[in-house]
């Protein structure tokens, strides 16, 4: 579990970076705002978009900042752009994110 200081957004990365490298695939919004803390749904979609931005710009963030967020594990230190996905599935009504 991530410590009390971390923000949503720092813990939002850590639940979809530990996703990647595990490849367990996508995450319902619904699981993320339960994973983060965060229940209100329009909250939890502001900070993805923020994310979402985040992860096109990898290659200007520190080694502290990528750390921190779970983004730096062996082969990855150099990562420069990851991309977040999202999937719509109309016959349960949920959002699937992951990241890729």
């Amino acid at each position: 579990n991530a410590p009390p200081q971390d923000t949503v957004r720092v813990r939002i990365w850590r639940v979809l970076a530990e996703r990647l490298y595990k490849k367990d695939g996508e995450i319902t919004v619904k699981q993320l705002g339960t994973a983060v803390g965060e229940r209100r749904l329009g909250e939890l979609k502001a900070h993805l978009k923020h994310v979402e931005k985040q992860a096109q710009t990898l290659q200007n963030k520190s080694h502290e900042w990528k750390q921190r967020r779970g983004l730096v594990l062996g082969e990855n230190k150099n990562l420069k752009k990851l991309r977040l996905k999202q999937r719509k599935d109309t016959k349960y009504n949920e959002i699937y994110i992951k990241l890729e």
